[in-house]
């Protein structure tokens, strides 16, 4: 008997303290294989729901990797002809590949063959044995792209779930502001994008999943007008014969990742890198993600391990609140 369990929101948006409620009004939207939910002033609310809701459509429509309009989807059944792509597209394959090489190819959108391999695109999940993802790690390629074009080539597929959501955050949060909003949240699943403050001029409070009870907050943030993202094992997973397989995978090995991090969170204005940073840190594993956000001066990290070490970028202090209790061990970057 196989046991499936998707948890789809890993952020949570605490209660507007201090902020008058009759001043902020909610809509949810499923699209992206999430639940969307977009926090608006009332005055902007009509015209700003309905802005989302055109444009989470024509993103998604574009990125998709399972509806047959989509240029990615066009793309990954060329067998590896060139395809030309949109501006809009090429542009955000390009930031994929520089995360890449940021990372030393611990985020890599180029593993469209390894998640099909297990079912996560259409939650038909199964296991593929070792000699099948040996073969589709060893095929893995990077796109062949050309900027004077914008023609992309694939061999190996590509799958930007590892950063879409994040772009599409900030997107959106650039477009609400061009009408005028200067107050709002807008949560895909485990990306929080944050517009301004609250109406009240109070800092927006996100509270952090606990990734061992994921139904309860083990600490929130006080942060303003910028990206929130968290990648963990208990996102998105399926159970089988007693063993856990989640869905962020490591290239290197074609299995879910699994070097001693339960979840990490990345807090910087731009989603798209907020996004790709925090699954790359999630792959790399605790001593190479320490090293890395080390080096990152102007990106705030959070790594919560397996034996339950939380470590925190030393820029993130003063917006750390209500700590939980119990055996944890905050150690500050």
């Amino acid at each position: 008997m196989k046991k499936i369990c998707i948890v789809l929101l890993t952020i949570f948006l605490l209660p507007f303290t201090g902020c008058s409620q009759q001043k902020i009004t909610s809509a949810d939207i499923f699209a992206m294989d999430t639940i969307i939910t977009i926090k608006l002033p009332k005055d902007k609310a009509d015209e700003g729901f309905a802005l989302v809701q055109e444009e989470i459509t024509r993103l998604e429509n574009t990125f998709s990797v399972t509806k047959s309009q989509s240029e990615i989807y066009q793309l990954n059944h060329k067998e590896g002809k060139p395809v030309a792509l949109s501006e809009e597209v090429f542009s955000l394959i390009q930031k994929a590949e520089r995360i890449k090489s940021l990372t030393a190819g611990a985020f890599d959108c180029s593993v469209y063959s390894l998640m099909q391999a297990w079912g996560f695109f259409e939650k038909s999940y199964h296991t593929p044995d070792e000699q099948t993802l040996q073969n589709l790690v060893e095929a893995l390629s990077s796109p062949v792209m050309n900027p004077e074009t914008f023609e992309v080539s694939t061999l190996s597929g590509i799958d930007l779930g590892g950063i879409a959501k994040g772009y599409s955050a900030t997107l959106l949060a650039e477009k609400l502001k061009n009408i005028g909003v200067t107050s709002g949240v807008l949560s895909l699943g485990g990306n929080v994008q944050l517009i301004g403050s609250k109406p009240d001029g109070s800092p927006w409070m996100v509270g952090i999943t606990n990734p061992f009870s994921p139904q309860e907050i083990l600490f929130s943030l006080s942060l303003r007008d910028t990206a929130v993202v968290t990648s963990g094992s208990y996102q998105r997973y399926f159970e089988t014969e007693g063993v856990v397989y989640h869905h962020i995978l490591d290239p290197k090995t074609g299995y879910p990742a699994n070097n001693g991090l339960s979840s990490v969170t990345v807090i910087t204005p731009d989603g798209a890198w907020a996004d790709g940073f925090s699954t790359a840190l999630y792959v790399m594993g605790t001593e190479e993600a320490l090293r890395f956000a080390k080096s990152q001066k102007d990106v705030g990290f959070i790594l919560i391990t397996d034996n339950q070490k939380i470590y925190v970028s030393s820029s993130l202090k003063s917006a750390v609140h209500s700590t939980v209790a119990g055996n944890y061990t905050w150690i500050y970057l």
